[in-house]
């Protein structure tokens, strides 16, 4: 057997078997144009050593994508776990009753610009005042000044008051997130976000190695390991989708129909 790798032993890891075989390649296309008369020997023994470790280069990439998705998985669960217990820690009661008695007062003051008497620009001021003193409360009444104010411009109908509320609306919202959120569910967040950069980093690797060894995500026409590992991971109108691996989204068949076409 002709040996065109120089008689170097072949790496053990996939990386090194993909960098091996792109050698040889190189190698053969030289040869066919330098040394014409040995080509078809040269290329019958890189479909040999192409079919030998194509399928250790498949397992191997396909390997680490699916340990990605597992660890995507994994963080995925703890942020649900951690907003889980974001939810938990809050009395329902003790909270409706400070959302019921805030809003009562600013029905109050809302309804009072009728007066002809009351200045405009007092409505505004008096909203802001109400909101001071709930944000210098204590977590419950800063939560119900959060999300009350949050929706507070709907309500707020003449200019002047519109206009204050619209500041306080935009300052509720930031202090809603920041009073929804614990300790635990922004690191749980920022794991989750790092799970996802690695994961769309090997999603983008398959998309490297599939194109290498002739088995390209990107063509319409594939239907290789490495094409249908990568559907397996979609990302549509900026949300992330992990689907089966029998899914219609990465067989591209929707087997739900034979399904209901035998119990007929």
């Amino acid at each position: 057997m002709f040996n065109f790798n120089g008689h170097k032993p072949q790496p053990a890891d996939w990386r090194g078997k993909l960098a091996s075989l792109k050698a040889l390649r190189e190698k053969v296309r030289e040869y066919s144009v330098n040394v014409p008369g040995i080509a078809p020997l040269l290329e019958r023994e890189f479909s040999e050593e192409k079919a030998r470790v194509i399928p250790e280069i498949q397992r191997g990439v396909i390997g680490e994508f699916k340990t990605a998705i597992d660890y995507y998985k994994a963080r995925a669960k703890l942020r649900m776990d951690a907003e889980q217990a974001e939810r938990a820690r809050w009395d329902k009661v003790k909270l409706a009753n400070e959302l019921t008695g805030l809003q009562a007062m600013i029905e109050i003051i809302l309804k009072s610009q009728d007066n002809p008497m009351s200045k405009e620009e007092g409505k505004g001021e008096e909203l802001r005042t109400l909101y001071n003193e709930y944000m210098e409360g204590d977590i419950y009444q800063q939560r119900a000044a959060a999300e009350v104010y949050s929706r507070l411009l709907g309500k707020a109908s003449n200019t002047s008051a519109k206009e204050e509320a619209n500041r306080l609306e935009y300052a509720a919202k930031a202090k809603l997130e920041e009073v929804r959120t614990t300790d635990e569910l922004n690191t749980a967040m920022a794991n989750q976000g790092r799970a996802i950069e690695e994961l769309m980093a090997a999603r983008e690797e398959l998309v490297k190695v599939g194109r290498d060894i002739g088995d390209d995500p990107m063509n319409v026409f594939s239907t290789g390991p490495i094409t249908k590992a990568w559907k397996q991971v979609q990302v549509k109108n900026g949300d992330l989708f992990i689907f089966p691996e029998d899914s219609p989204e990465v067989s591209g068949v929707d087997w739900t129909h034979f399904e209901r076409e035998e119990t007929k």
